[in-house]
């Protein structure tokens, strides 16, 4: 795959930070109304479901609309606190909530959201007093459609003020296993965010002083980057806290003897990877405390698609880089980098012009030499078309690092000094092939004949790949499109082959021209892999989690999802994307084939409950399947 630009930058700074695997886009938000997205949360009721919520809401601010999506961005259910009627009825109508967190409310074992009103934007973007909305997680069907918005009228409202009659703007709310609430400030113009704190138990009624427990200083030391904290969340187990900027992601991992106040306060933080593109207000771990999510707030863009960026934790040794930077010329910058300590796994590097950054590619073509010299399984490469605004007739320095450190490639760098476009482009095309196997066209600009353009590739509207048109194409050629060398062939992506009809259109790269004949319409099932090839097993099912692990030696390291029932009856869905190590110790792929599921309140009601698990879709049975619970309320 050839990368116009990349959106990607950061990488573990400190020894002993916990490593997470650069971003991989696992689905995107499509609605029209998800254009300003500032908060997102693992649910715990509904493992595998996120929530996230809109910047004061669609349309107008202060709708409290939420919604319940998977990782793939599929849309399960949407609610809507009547906050805007209730509070408007109250002279109170102004409401921004900025944040969502999930977690404990006293000892019930319930799970609640907390949509915190605490942003700016309505009040000259400061403010002294806001409000939390606390709300009992919903239950949420994944065997059901979305059936439209359901208004919530039982929830909980408690205000909360700065001390010293201090006015603020803050879009970070965390919740700790204690149930306490840490509201981090924005501060984008000093970088200095004060973190506060309301201490569990919450009421009604009057309003509460939060209490101010750390300092951080966004944009300089070990916070380098924005200087604004858009975004946070406390993990499951309440010992790592992440922090989001508009261009970092920051983690904190808490001294079991320590508050969350003295944590930030006094440890130092590690910069973790983190996608670049968009205004990025949310961010959080997933249902684990393994791995994180983020997406952005589009608005004022033209981006309709917001994507759910997942950033894989645990995965292993530290980096042992190794590349070498082969072409830097007028037409494409090219090389390969491979990490021996991940060796089957692509890694990003930085390409830089003068010293500036202008691209970040992921280095996943397949390059046999690199293959057959030992290098893992050879999908190590990349190859970027050089950037038109390169072509200027002056030289430029082009460099090439591992993504996110300071780190050269081999034989980096190399100068270019490339004439500017000339004429302007005159385009010819045609998509020739839409199928389950391959996509296939040509792409030509008349006014630089012989010289290889690139398409974007789109599935549904939403772009997948940007290819450089560069095999030769005889016909072509003999047709007097210059040498002919402007075809491309790229292998249809295994995420469009799920049974559903996909329109494929193929344009010119960076722009809205279509070439001939597209788009084509492609229905594929399943990917065209073998049959399924099911192995797993029911370890617990306890009163508090419901966990084992399921894999299909078919596809050994890609997660699968297993079906829940208690008495006959299903009551989830789940993804078993948690690392366990016995798994792949044991020979199962890479290991990441565990599921957790906390035990539903539902079945805390002294009565035995048959719980078996099945592999997704299927009435097959992990072994040691079923076991027997009774729990008390």
């Amino acid at each position: 795959m050839v990368v116009v630009f990349g959106w990607l930058v950061g990488t573990v700074y400190a020894q002993n930070c916990p490593q997470f695997a650069a971003p991989v886009v696992t689905g995107r938000l499509p609605d029209s109304r998800w254009t300003d997205i500032s908060g997102l949360a693992a649910s715990r009721q509904n493992p595998g479901v996120f929530w996230f919520h809109n910047d004061g809401g669609p349309g107008t601010s202060g709708s409290g609309d939420f919604f319940a999506v998977d990782r793939e961005g599929r849309l399960f259910a949407e609610f809507r606190l009547d906050a805007v009627n209730t509070l408007q009825a109250r002279g109170e109508g102004r409401v921004d909530i900025e944040d969502v967190a999930v977690g404990p409310a006293g000892p019930d074992g319930d799970t609640y959201l907390y949509l915190g009103d605490i942003g700016g934007n309505l009040y000259s973007t400061s403010r002294n007093e806001l409000r939390i909305f606390r709300v009992r997680e919903p239950q949420v069907s994944f065997a059901e459609s979305n059936t439209g918005m359901v208004v919530i009228t039982d929830y909980e409202t408690f205000k909360v003020s700065y001390p010293n009659d201090i006015r603020s703007d803050a879009e970070t709310l965390m919740v700790d296993r204690n149930g306490d609430l840490y509201i981090v400030t924005k501060a984008p113009t000093s970088g200095t965010s004060t973190v506060y704190l309301k201490a569990a138990p919450h009421w009604g009624g009057s309003t509460t002083t939060l209490e101010e427990v750390a300092t951080l200083q966004f944009g300089s030391g070990n916070l380098l980057g924005s200087r604004s904290a858009t975004a946070g969340d406390i993990s499951l187990n309440g010992d790592e806290a992440l922090i989001r900027t508009y261009s970092n992601v920051f983690m904190w991992v808490k001294p079991p003897e320590m508050t969350w106040g003295g944590a930030f306060a006094s440890v130092t933080p590690c910069a973790l990877p983190a996608a670049q593109g968009g205004g990025y207000e949310a961010v959080a771990f997933d249902h684990t405390g393994t791995h994180y999510y983020d997406t952005y707030d589009s608005q004022g863009s033209t981006s309709t698609a917001e994507p759910l960026n997942f950033y894989e934790g645990g995965v292993g040794a530290l980096p042992a880089f190794e590349g070498y930077h082969d072409i830097a010329d007028c037409s494409r910058i090219a090389g390969w980098a491979w990490d021996s300590s991940r060796p089957n796994t692509p890694i990003s590097v930085d390409l830089y012009s003068d010293d500036a950054r202008v691209a970040t590619v992921l280095a996943d073509v397949l390059r046999p030499d690199v293959r057959d010299a030992g290098k893992g399984d050879g999908i190590h490469g990349f190859d970027v078309i050089t950037p038109a605004s390169l072509k200027d007739g002056q030289p430029h320095s082009i460099t090439v690092k591992f993504a996110g450190t300071a780190t050269d490639l081999s034989q980096t760098p190399k100068t270019i000094a490339c004439a500017g476009g000339g004429a302007a482009p005159s385009y010819e095309g045609f998509h020739d092939v839409a199928s389950c196997s391959q996509i296939v066209g040509w792409a030509w600009d008349s006014s630089r004949p012989n010289t290889p353009i690139g398409v974007d590739i789109y599935s549904d509207g939403a772009r997948i790949l940007t290819v450089l048109a560069d095999a030769l194409r005889p016909d072509v050629r003999d047709a007097g499109k210059g040498d002919g060398v402007h075809g491309f062939t790229i292998v249809t992506p295994a995420s469009l082959k799920d049974g559903q009809a996909h329109s494929i259109a193929v344009k010119f790269a960076g722009t809205a021209t279509d070439l001939s004949q597209t788009p084509k319409t492609i229905a594929c099932a399943g990917g065209g892999v073998a049959p399924p090839s099911f192995k797993g097993y029911h370890d617990v099912a306890s009163c508090s989690q419901i966990a084992g692990w399921a894999w299909d030696s078919n596809r050994p390291d890609t997660p699968i999802s297993v079906d829940i029932y208690s008495d006959d009856a299903p009551i989830a869905t789940v993804l078993a994307d948690v690392l366990r190590p016995d798994v792949r110790d044991a020979g199962k792929g890479n290991g990441v084939h565990g599921f957790i599921l906390n035990t539903p309140a539902s079945l805390r009601d002294n009565r035995p409950h048959s719980i078996t698990v099945k592999f997704a879709q299927t009435q097959t049975d992990l072994s040691t399947t079923p076991k027997a619970l009774s729990c008390a309320p």
